[in-house]
């Protein structure tokens, strides 16, 4: 019952740093357990999408974006010295 609310949560890109948190946490979890039981399923996968969607956050349309305003990311431009030629 914890991962479809968990999945809403991260379909609908509300509170998506805690959502896919726990959803990493469970699926280790559940990853564990199956490990004691001899079984193999494709819950590592969910743990890598969970992390990968904590590392990047919620997207420019998520509930969370509309929520904290959207955010944008400059990389500046790396200055060359008169040295570098």
């Amino acid at each position: 019952m914890l991962w479809v609310a968990f999945g809403i949560s991260l379909v609908l890109g509300f509170l998506t740093p805690l959502a896919s948190s726990l959803t990493a946490l469970t699926s280790i979890a559940s990853v564990l357990e199956g490990l004691l039981a001899h079984e193999s399923s494709g819950v590592p996968f969910v743990v890598v999408i969970a992390v990968a969607l904590l590392c990047l956050g919620p997207g420019a349309f998520s509930l969370d974006a509309r929520r904290y305003g959207r955010h944008e990311i400059i990389i500046p431009h790396k200055n060359r010295s008169s040295a570098d030629g």
